[in-house]
Parts: C-alpha cells; sequence; structure tokens
C-alpha cells in the first residue's frame, strides 16, 4: 500500500511539473511575443521619426536656400531703387564760359540720364550756370524781411534794446549772413545796398547801431581763413602761402574778377589788410 502512495505521489509530481513547465514555456512564448511586439512597435516608431527626420532636414535646407535666393533678389532690388532715387534726385548743372560751347553727352546713372539744370539749392544757397548771385540775394533778403515783422513786433511791446538785438543777431542776422563767404565778393552794388537796407531798418526798429554787412563779412572771411590756413590737412591750406619776408601772404594769381570775387583770393587780400599770417608748422 505505501508503494502505490509513492507511486501516486511520484505520478502527481511529475504532472505538477510538467504543467510548470508547460506554463514556463507559455509564459517565456507569450513574454517573446510581447517582446517581439515592443520591438516592432519601437522600430516603427523610430523609423517613422528617421523619415520625419529626413523630411525635415531637407525642408530646412530647401528654405535656406529659398532664403539665400530671397536676400540677394531683395539686395538687388534695394540697390536698384537706391539706384534709381538717387538718379532722381542727382542734377547736373554745367558752368562754361567758353565762348564756343559744345554740347556735351548727358551722365547715366543707373541707366537713367542725369536731368541738366540751370540752378539748384544747395545748403540753402542757389548756384546757377553763371555764377550769378542775385537768386540767392532775394531769397535771403525775402526771408530777413519775413522776420523783420516779429522785431518790429517786440518794438510795440517795448522790449529793452538788448532784447531786441538779441533777437536781431539770432534771427535775421543769420539769414542775412547765410553762406556770406561764399556770395558776399560776387554780389553786386545794387545787391548789397539791397541787403544793407534790411540792416538800416532793423537799427531804426531797434533804435541802435548794428553792424554792417561788410563788417560782418570781413570778419567770417578772416575767422574761416584763419582756421583753414591753421589746418594743414584743408584742401585750400597751400593757398595761403608766406612770401619769403613772412609778413604777408603770396596773392592769388586772378585772370577774371568772377575769380577775383572768389572766397580764397578776397581771404588772402583781407587777411594782408588786417596783417594777418599763417601759423607755421615746424618739420
Amino acid at each position: 500500500m505505501l508503494s502505490r502512495l509513492l507511486k501516486e505521489h511520484q505520478a502527481k509530481q511529475n504532472e505538477r511539473k510538467e504543467l510548470q513547465e508547460k506554463r514556463r514555456r507559455e509564459a517565456i512564448a507569450a513574454a517573446t511575443c510581447l517582446t517581439e511586439a515592443l520591438v516592432d512597435h519601437l522600430n516603427v516608431g523610430v523609423a517613422q521619426a528617421y523619415v520625419n527626420q529626413r523630411k525635415l532636414d531637407h525642408e530646412v535646407k530647401t528654405l535656406q536656400v529659398q532664403a539665400s535666393q530671397f536676400s540677394k533678389q531683395t539686395a538687388q532690388w534695394i540697390s536698384m531703387v537706391e539706384g534709381f532715387n538717387q538718379a532722381l534726385k542727382t542734377v547736373e548743372i554745367i558752368v562754361d564760359f567758353r565762348k564756343h560751347k559744345a554740347p556735351l553727352p548727358p551722365i547715366i546713372l543707373t541707366d537713367t540720364p542725369i536731368t541738366s539744370v540751370d540752378s539748384f539749392r544747395f545748403l540753402g544757397t542757389t548756384i546757377t550756370q553763371d555764377l550769378k548771385w542775385e537768386p540767392t540775394i532775394t531769397s535771403v533778403i525775402k526771408k530777413a524781411q519775413q522776420r523783420m515783422y516779429f522785431l518790429r513786433q517786440l518794438k510795440k511791446f517795448n522790449l529793452p534794446t538788448r532784447t531786441m538785438m538779441q533777437f536781431y543777431t539770432a534771427i535775421i542776422e543769420s539769414i542775412l549772413t547765410s553762406s556770406i563767404t561764399v556770395w558776399y565778393t560776387g554780389a553786386t552794388i545794387r545787391d548789397k545796398q539791397r541787403l544793407q537796407r534790411v540792416v538800416r531798418s532793423a537799427e531804426k526798429v531797434i533804435g541802435c547801431r548794428l553792424p554792417s554787412l561788410q563788417d560782418l563779412y570781413t570778419s567770417r572771411t578772416l575767422r574761416r581763413a584763419a582756421r583753414i590756413s591753421a589746418d594743414p590737412s584743408h584742401p585750400g591750406h597751400s593757398l595761403f602761402d608766406l612770401l619769403p619776408s613772412g609778413r604777408r601772404l603770396r596773392s592769388i594769381r586772378t585772370r577774371t574778377s568772377r575769380h577775383k570775387n572768389s572766397f580764397f583770393p578776397s581771404a588772402v587780400g583781407h587777411m594782408n589788410n588786417n596783417h594777418m599770417t599763417v601759423p607755421t608748422t615746424n618739420t
């Protein structure tokens, strides 16, 4: 009976072992399937991410190329527009005093011919083909007369003479002396008288004597000439040349009254008349 019980027990043990082994194999198979499924799913995601990354890289490169082309086109367009605007803003004035004038070909800027004009304004000064300063002087007188109205209003309010002189110097005299070193010597006697009439009108309103335009021109010419002669880097510095005596400047030779009445010959003459010399530099 014991042997029979032992055999039954052994049989049950074998059955239990076989069942455990079967379950173990099934568990291993299930785990293997699960692992393969997870790996396959992960591989699909990685592959899709790789494909997406390749597409992104391609799109980025394409965008960079397009952006570079667009940038070049934009730069070309801006350059073309700036050139066109420059051509529109640029004018040509021909100053020619020859007896027999020959026609000159037009100047081309960015495939656009430059417009030829008889006069143009530069920094408030009107420059004409014949280098006459009447348009500039007329404009200066008109502006100064407009400002005389305010000076008369100050007189009505009984402001002090000193205040009116300060107003005249800042508002009216600054207009009358705008670029005066350029055009005053080339002005006609009639134009100079027209300018001086504005000063005399201001003297009557203020009630005191004011500096004449001739005095203002002389002082400003001397001041500007002194700055140029003291600056070796200035292009006109060499025109202020001392004579061997060291007491006077060498006069600039001129063939026409137009050249004689320009700034540098006039400045040299004024410096000689006022006994001003050029400061020497040690070399």
